[in-house]
Formats: C-alpha cells, sequence, structure tokens
C-alpha cells in the first residue's frame, strides 16, 4: 500500500493595513482613494492610442455590416426546382 498524501493547512499571514500619511486604512479604502485621485488627472490620450481605437472602431462597424454569418437559414423549394415535379419519362 502506498502511505496516504498528508493535508497540509494553508498559512495565511495577519491583513496588515497600508499607512497613507500616517493613517491606517483598509485595502479597499486604499483602493477608493488611488481610483478617485487617478480619475482626477487630467492625461492627454497618446495619439497612437487615440488612432488605435478609431480603427477598432471601424473594424467592429464593418463587422456589423456583414452580417452574423454562420449557416444561411434554409429556404422552401419552390415548385419549379422541384425536380419530382417533372414527368422523367417524357411523352406516353
Amino acid at each position: 500500500m502506498s502511505p496516504k498524501p498528508t493535508v497540509r493547512k494553508k498559512t495565511t499571514s495577519p491583513q496588515v493595513e497600508p499607512k497613507i500619511g500616517g493613517i491606517i486604512e483598509s485595502p479597499s479604502d486604499h483602493y477608493q482613494h488611488e481610483k478617485s485621485k487617478r480619475a482626477k488627472r487630467d492625461v492627454p490620450e497618446d495619439e497612437l492610442m487615440a488612432a488605435a481605437r478609431r480603427e477598432y472602431k471601424a473594424m467592429l462597424e464593418a463587422q456589423a455590416a456583414k452580417g452574423k454569418g454562420g449557416r444561411p437559414k434554409k429556404k422552401p423549394a419552390t415548385p419549379d426546382s422541384d425536380p419530382g415535379s417533372q414527368d422523367l419519362l417524357g411523352d406516353e
């Protein structure tokens, strides 16, 4: 018989809250603070990024015009194209 594998418990380090300006905040408070700080910054968009964004939007619009793709829907057969409707023997 093979020996049973031992089960190890995961050890977790105690949650250390970051210090911002000498004030201890929770991680979610720190996240919200950073998010609001970065939203206030006025950074001009890079020209390469703007060009790529325009190209991407144009590509999406071109694909939307094509349609969904996939297998075409079945169309009912017209009486003209039904091969069983013609008399194959000709004149009798």
